[in-house]
């Protein structure tokens, strides 16, 4: 699950030495550089790690799984994390157990039926979260975490990167739940580094966590197109609704809600609550259960999240 992975050891707790005469043996690229007060610090590579050496410590950055697996179309099971990390230890000659990690992203790719952006129409707001959709990506971002989906063949090519065999011809949609900052806080943990990371119960929590960021999203149903078809004999009301939701869908919803965000920024209405009662009649609407039903890529998508978190380890 794990993917970008950065660590950083404060140097206080790390020998000049090491920092200056040994671990630079250890990396490629070695650069020196020099700030204006005159400090020099070093950076280089670890495989695709981007390391940065100075008095104040040393800083990684980069992808857990592209450093043991080379690439992050396959991931790395809780095992899998912990054989990566003593193959980073025996890269840098170095101890990781004093260090912590500053930012790690959880991912997984999904292969699905359709393409990936075939699916994004279906995921509407997530509370706390500002949402907003790409050509190939749709994202969900704050200011300490995002969520994103994102067409994970059209990066690898974008990037110009050779696929695996076995991913070849098939549509890979990738899920991440990215801890950016405050991971701490948001964990209630004092400090994370990585053997927290590889606890079992621990690596169960975030796994659970990343499934629940994916229910906190707005499921956006598909319209039922025949009033015959449902369980109660359908009212005008009902009637009516179905026209208005196969407007919704013609608009998209999110269209619609970035309407009433222009009304709003218009001041349109007088009072703000106006704005908000706008908005859940659209929500509402567009998942009432007798005119509307899950649609496939939906159940689809849901299914194949939730199935992940059946095999922790």
């Amino acid at each position: 699950m794990f993917d970008t992975f950065n660590i950083w050891i404060d140097g206080s707790k790390l020998k000049r030495q090491l920092l200056f005469n040994s671990l630079p043996y250890q990396l490629s690229n070695i650069s020196e550089h020099k700030k204006q007060s005159g400090e020099i610090w070093l950076s280089g590579n670890l495989k695709n790690y981007k390391v940065s050496i100075s008095a104040n410590g040393l800083r990684l950055v980069g992808s857990i799984a592209k450093y043991y697996l080379n690439d992050n179309l396959h991931t790395l099971s809780r095992g899998d994390t912990e054989r990566a990390i003593l193959s980073l230890e025996e890269g840098l000659k170095l101890s990781l157990l004093k260090a912590n990690v500053t930012r790690f992203d959880l991912g997984h790719n999904l292969i699905m039926n359709d393409i990936p952006e075939t699916y994004f129409k279906f995921l509407g707001e997530s509370q706390y979260y500002n949402r907003f959709i790409q050509k190939k990506s749709l994202y969900y971002s704050n200011s300490i975490r995002v969520k994103t989906f994102y067409n994970k063949v059209a990066e690898c090519k974008a990037k110009g990167l050779l696929l695996p065999k076995e991913f070849i011809n098939s549509n890979i949609l990738r899920y991440e739940l990215r801890y950016l900052k405050r991971a701490t806080r948001q964990l209630k943990q004092t400090e994370i580094n990585p053997g927290l990371l590889v606890n079992e119960t621990f690596y169960i929590s975030l796994v659970t966590q990343w499934l629940k960021e994916f229910e906190t999203i707005v499921k956006i149903n598909q319209v039922k197109i025949n009033l015959r078809k449902m369980k109660k004999p359908p009212t005008e009301k009902d009637f009516f609704d179905q026209l208005l939701i196969q407007r919704i869908n013609e608009i998209g919803q999110d269209n619609l809600l970035k309407m009433v965000d222009d009304l709003k920024t218009d001041k349109i209405y007088t009072h703000s609550v106006n704005y908000s009662r706008i908005k859940r009649k659209i929500k509402n609407l567009s998942n009432k259960p007798d005119l509307t039903e899950i649609p496939d890529n939906l159940e689809e998508l849901t299914n194949k999240i939730k199935s992940i978190t059946r095999y922790f380890r």
